[in-house]
């Protein structure tokens, strides 16, 4: 199954993720999404000059859609 992590300029990044994968997790390093669950895939760790935590991201499958998910 294949994702799309965005990176800071808004290119999308396909990774390879596990058939099934219903919901992911990951943190925004530098402007980059690094996914960090179910598995870890960093596509920009080679290009990215500073690692500046940014945030988090959460995302669940819907209909085909990925949307992220309200913490509480």
């Amino acid at each position: 199954m294949i994702y799309n992590l965005i990176d800071w300029y808004g290119l999308p990044h396909k990774v390879e993720i596990p058939d099934g994968t219903t919901e992911v997790a990951g943190v925004i390093v530098s402007g980059d999404e690094v996914l960090v669950w179910p598995v870890y895939r960093d596509p920009q760790w080679k290009e990215r000059m500073y690692d500046n935590l940014d945030g988090y991201f959460h995302k669940k499958l819907v209909d085909g859609i990925w949307e992220d998910v309200e913490e509480e």
